[in-house]
């Protein structure tokens, strides 16, 4: 018998988990990875033509990435709240059951 943690999922929470197979992408996450990184490109490419505008511009542009990245995932395009990358899908069942008796609500 094989261990199917989309099955286990089902049973508990009605819903598959979107952690195993989604590592985070989304809209939201690409776009403000790319946004990021076009901002430390041009802060990269002001090093050796020593042109501090264009590096500040870098840093501003890398800044604004990482709130972009973020509001897009408050409009929708994240994902799901609840099915972030943190612990261990053994260790939040663990404490979901604990913290809840056993029974999940909602």
């Amino acid at each position: 018998m094989s261990y199917d943690p989309h099955a286990k999922a089902q049973r508990r929470y009605g819903r598959r988990d979107m952690r195993i197979d989604n590592a985070g992408h989304s809209p939201a996450a690409w776009i403000g990875v790319a946004v990021i990184l076009a901002g430390c490109l041009m802060a990269a490419i002001a090093f050796p033509t020593t042109e501090v505008w264009l590096f500040w511009t870098g840093v501003g542009v890398a800044v604004v990435g990482a709130f972009l990245g973020k509001i897009l995932s408050l409009m929708g395009l994240g994902i799901p709240p609840g099915y972030h990358q943190e612990g261990d899908v053994e260790l939040r069942d663990r404490f979901v059951d604990e913290g809840r008796g056993g029974r999940r609500s909602g």
